[in-house]
Parts: structure tokens; sequence; C-alpha cells
């Protein structure tokens, strides 16, 4: 590594250069490229309702940047989450009461499919943990227990035909061919 009047150079092989902005003297390279305490402070209560993506957005909207200068990125607010211990948002739902899929298809005596069909109508509440679809439901109350035991299944396979159109569509191709034979005798 060498120095300018204010770029730190390092080579890594050959043909590439790192070069960075020296901020301040007597800083090491960690010390420069240090994420801010104040975004640290938002990621952390962030963490709570919202997942790495949203915290990234809202880190950008308000203009903050990470120690490289670049904007926030799920994966760079993961990396912080982890590089800061800070809890995981999975845990704290989890504390919060929050059950997994199966928990909550054991609660309601049906299958998963079952328990993202209310999901996806409405019956559950649900919140994603991170980027990668984790899912993990707000327990259901009494009153959306009652609810979604009224709820018919929902019937899989092609629908039966009704019987009573049939028997019309029949008894009407038949008087259509007693009509012809009838037009074509008197003719």
């Amino acid at each position: 590594m060498w120095h300018t009047n204010r770029c730190a150079i390092q080579r890594w092989s050959h043909s590439f250069f790192l070069v960075r902005k020296i901020k301040k003297k007597g800083l090491n390279g960690g010390e420069l490229i240090k994420t801010p305490s104040k975004a640290v402070q938002i990621i952390d209560q962030l963490l709570d309702d919202h997942t790495y993506k949203e915290i990234a957005a809202a880190l950008n909207r308000k203009g903050l940047r990470s120690g490289n200068g670049k904007r926030y990125t799920a994966a760079l607010v993961e990396r912080i989450r982890l590089g800061y211990n800070l809890t995981r948002r999975y845990e704290r739902l989890r504390n919060k009461g929050y059950l997994t899929t199966d928990e909550v298809a054991e609660l309601l005596n049906v299958s998963r499919e079952r328990v993202y069909e209310f999901r996806d109508e409405g019956y559950l509440e649900a919140s994603s943990t991170n980027c990668r679809k984790q899912i993990l439901y707000k327990p259901p109350t009494k009153s959306d227990l009652k609810i979604i035991s009224r709820i018919e299944p929902k019937k899989i396979g092609r629908p039966k035909k009704k019987e009573s159109l049939m028997i019309v569509k029949r008894c009407s191709m038949k008087s259509n061919l007693s009509q012809r034979a009838d037009t074509a005798r008197c003719a």
C-alpha cells in the first residue's frame, strides 16, 4: 500500500488496484469504511417491523450512505446486522409470539397449503422475516378462529356437471330430432 496526498492505493493482484480516498489522517482502513453509528441504530430499530430490503430503501430515502459511500442494499443491511450482532428479525417476531406455517396448520388442524390460502385471502396476518420469503404468522385471535372454522374447504378438480342441465339438453335434442322427422314425413 502506498499513499498519495489524498488517496491510499493498494495493489491486490498484478492488474487490480484499490483506490480509497483518505478522509482523516491517522485512521486505518477499517475505520475509514466503518458504517455510521446512526445507520446502525436505525437498522436496529427498523428490524422489528421491516425486512432487509425495506430497511435499505428507508436508509437510502434518508440520504444515508454506507462507510464506502455507496447506497444500502438488502445484502449490506444483513452484513451490518451480522457484524454488529443485532438480533435477527425472525427471533424478534418469535419473541412477539408469531408462529411458523406448521404451527398455524397444527393450530387450525389444516394443511400447510390451506394456511397459505387463508393468508392470501386475508384471514391470517403474516410477516416476511427476510428476503428469502420465510414467513411467520401473527397468532389468530378467537374471533379469527371462529371465522376461519366456518370457511368451507375449496373443492379440488374439475367441477361436476349438473344433472338437471344434462336432462334438459337430452330432451331438447330428442324433440328437435322428432320435429325434423315429422317435417320430413310431411314433405
